[in-house]
């Protein structure tokens, strides 16, 4: 199968899951091989035993649980992975790729964002190293040094934020928890041995409270206005999955959220500058005014 089959079939599977929650493993099987060979792909029939692999696959790669119901007699995806908004992206995501091989004059009519981020030729490699916890090796060459570095670490997921995609897992070198982005790796090698997990370390907790890959130690509450135009978009575009409405008015909405409070954060926040009001945390509102001055005394 081609490197992309693997990921089409995973989403595949997840998506008829969450369609017919506590659907049985040969309804799974007969719907993911028929869905498949309905897109075009060139397939040997899917045993019962294929799919019970892929759902361990999706769990370790993917970070989606895909449970068994004993009083239901089928599979289903939790409620708060289904309301994931990272599963969200993905299946959107696929399901845009699905219908550009599908029709190759789509591109007449269809324009996708033309900033690409490089580096995604590493994922299926990563994907595999993840699934059958292989450590890898990489040069990795940070922004503002001349130079690459040879790093090897034990992956433990993949993640995307704003356009990019990052590694993350643990350096070999000093066994702390790391994210390197995948745009800044060279080579990369998949080892031949293999690392057990650490069961302490929860990747999706990590990020739970983060806006991109940055995390912080201490997870703020804060709390701010913005006018009618700008509550708006981030109605249909939240900042964060822990955003909610405080009040609203016919002319300005409150919003909150539990965040690591990172320069991305600040940096969203400045997106919506022109109504902007932070009612708290008082740190946050000082700092932005400062980058308000500065910004005023460099235009002048």
């Amino acid at each position: 199968m081609s490197k992309i089959g693997y990921i089409q079939r995973y989403l595949l599977l997840i998506r008829r899951v969450r369609n017919h929650p506590y659907i049985t493993l040969e309804e799974l099987r007969q719907g993911v091989e028929q869905e498949l060979i309905a897109r075009g792909e060139p397939i040997r029939m899917l045993s019962q035993r294929t799919i019970e692999r892929d759902i361990r696959d999706i769990r370790t790669a993917l970070g989606v649980s895909i449970d068994y119901s004993r009083t239901e007699r089928g599979y289903f995806i939790p409620h708060d992975e289904e309301s994931n908004s990272d599963l969200e992206r993905i299946l959107e995501s696929f399901e845009v790729l699905t219908a550009m091989r599908q029709d190759t004059g789509v591109m007449d009519f269809i324009f996708p964002e033309q900033r690409r981020a490089t580096g995604t030729e590493h994922l299926y490699g990563l994907i595999q190293a993840i699934r059958d916890t292989h450590p890898v090796t990489f040069d990795y060459r940070k922004f503002w040094l001349p130079s690459a570095s040879r790093r090897t670490m034990e992956p433990y997921a993949l993640k995307e934020s704003q356009g990019r995609w990052y590694v993350v897992g643990v350096d070999c070198s000093d066994r702390q928890l790391k994210t390197f982005g995948l745009d800044r790796i060279g080579y990369l090698e998949i080892g031949n041995t293999r690392f057990r997990k650490d069961p302490a370390i929860d990747i999706r907790e990590r990020f739970r409270h983060s806006l991109t890959v940055d995390i912080s130690e201490k997870v703020e509450h804060i709390v701010f206005s913005v006018g009618d135009a700008d509550a708006a978009f981030l109605k249909t575009m939240p900042l964060h999955a822990s955003q909610q409405i405080v009040c609203e008015t016919s002319q300005r909405t409150t919003f909150s959220m539990d965040v690591y409070l990172t320069p991305d954060v600040v940096m969203s926040l400045l997106s919506r500058a022109g109504t902007l009001r932070i009612e708290e945390p008082e740190p946050l509102r000082e700092e932005i005014l400062e980058i308000y001055e500065s910004g005023i005394r460099l235009n002048r």
